[in-house]
């Protein structure tokens, strides 16, 4: 299931990303792409292999390395269980 979280106003960078998110996700479809802010999930689309649940409009959960990448303002990795 391919789903948006519609109801809100994007930052054009961020509603770019929006735009193109569906275009790489046909290309690379074992993949899950997510967009955020810095509260919520804007978008996911799950993958084929690997889905984490995440759904639009869901607070980002503070215990995710998600979270713990915006609060540090840094890059991580973290491997999907």
């Amino acid at each position: 299931m391919n789903t948006i979280h519609s109801n809100k106003e994007l930052h054009p960078t961020l509603q770019n990303y929006l735009d193109t998110i569906p275009l790489i996700h046909s290309m690379l479809p074992d993949l899950a792409i997510g967009l955020t802010d810095t509260k919520e999930w804007l978008a996911y689309f799950p993958g084929k292999k690997i889905d984490i649940g995440a759904r639009p409009g869901t607070k980002i959960n503070p215990q995710e390395p998600l979270a713990d990448c915006i609060r540090r303002k840094v890059l991580i990795n973290d491997e999907v269980p």
